[in-house]
């Protein structure tokens, strides 16, 4: 969380929120988070998790198929866009930068191997650049972190 870049007031999207765990972190920072999945039952615990936040809306969306409104100041993708073949990431890659407002970031959270696939695939993109990048570690796995800035 403390890499994504904050602004006061920021509309935030989550792809792929499964329970909710992460979006009621970000629906902490302000601003209004539409927190997205394809899954149903994930949607429906999110929602009860996080059933007292206001400021958050929930949507069942598969993001390489289907377009989304735009205007975001911040996309979290954690986790999600490992289950993508090649197509589809690079349909989504493009949903995500069309959401995004200028000057607004994608935050990317991989294991390192998928990160190693997935991350080069959003940096080929005329849009964005690499504002920082972190690999870590938890007691289980290696994951990089790679926030991307839309430059126009």
């Amino acid at each position: 969380m403390e890499m994504i870049p904050w602004v006061a007031g920021a509309r935030t999207l989550e792809v792929g929120c499964a329970e909710g765990v992460f979006t009621a972190l970000l629906a902490q920072n302000g601003g209004e988070v539409l927190a997205v999945d394809i899954c149903a039952r994930a949607l429906a615990r999110a929602e009860k998790r996080c059933a007292e936040l206001s400021t958050v809306t929930f949507a069942r969306l598969d993001i390489a198929s289907e377009r989304i409104d735009g205007g975001f100041d911040v996309i979290l993708c954690a986790e999600v866009l490992y289950y993508l073949h090649r197509r589809g990431l690079l349909r989504a890659r493009d949903c995500l930068v069309a959401a995004l407002k200028p000057g607004g970031h994608i935050a990317l959270v991989n294991p390192v191997a998928d990160a190693e696939r997935i991350h080069p695939v959003f940096l080929l993109h005329p849009s964005l650049r690499v504002d920082k990048e972190r690999t870590c570690s938890d007691c289980n796995r290696r994951y990089t972190i790679t926030v991307f800035k839309k430059t126009s």
